[in-house]
């Protein structure tokens, strides 16, 4: 089962991506809109988002999916 919390996450990703002109400015904006939200969450939400089974947008899809691995560079970038 999806945490609820990760879900509405998901669903205002989603929402901030359509807004978004590319990754850099979609992975500036979720950071804005969370800036207290864990690393981790923002990763479950952006793969719920890209998960979704009734996606037809392979743009705003492909746009998540950098995101993704851009909050990921980013933890590895503050660990190291």
């Amino acid at each position: 089962m999806i945490d609820p919390h990760v879900e509405e996450l998901a669903l205002a990703i989603d929402a901030i991506a359509r807004r978004s002109s590319d990754a850099a400015d979609l992975v500036a904006a979720i950071r804005r809109a969370y800036p207290d939200e864990p690393i981790v969450t923002l990763r479950r939400a952006i793969y719920y988002a890209v998960t979704d089974p009734d996606r037809t947008d392979e743009v705003l899809t492909l746009r998540l999916f950098d995101v993704a691995f851009a909050i990921m560079s980013e933890v590895c970038l503050q660990a190291a």
